[in-house]
């Protein structure tokens, strides 16, 4: 059976690009979403839906259960850094092996209010033992 890759912000701008990439690429794909009604418009069933957010952790095991690989995604917010850091503190306590974490521009990254905190989520996935990746789009 294929890998299960959990995608977070499947709903956003970027997030619709990129889940209907791995779902073309025969990937298994679940998504986390705090809109599942529009996940649902999007994908049909062509992925699993769970319903939670970054900051209610009862609502992250569920999401991570039996996943390999996470799409770390989500809109800049004032709470940035602390809800994505409890999704990798959560993925790793699942068992999941690989996140790819979609960061902020290198030259955001130590002079901004969210590339503070992408560089915080950085500095954490890097001390937290879990196979990862941060892209840092350029524009």
């Amino acid at each position: 059976m294929a890998e299960l890759f959990l995608i977070t912000g499947a709903t956003g701008k970027l997030g619709r690009v990129l889940a209907p990439k791995l779902i073309a690429g025969g990937h298994r794909v679940r998504v986390l979403t705090r809109r599942p009604e529009t996940a649902r418009e999007l994908y049909g069933d062509r992925v699993e839906i769970v319903e939670g957010d970054f900051s209610v952790p009862d609502s992250l095991p569920a999401a991570l259960d039996g996943v390999s690989r996470v799409l770390l995604l989500s809109p800049i917010s004032e709470r940035l850094a602390e809800d994505q850091i409890a999704l990798v503190d959560a993925a790793k306590a699942a068992g999941v092996r690989r996140v790819v974490k979609i960061s902020g521009s290198d030259w955001t990254v130590g002079t901004s209010l969210s590339g503070d905190a992408h560089k915080k989520i950085e500095d954490h996935l890097a001390q937290s033992g879990l196979e990862y990746v941060a892209v840092r789009p350029n524009a």
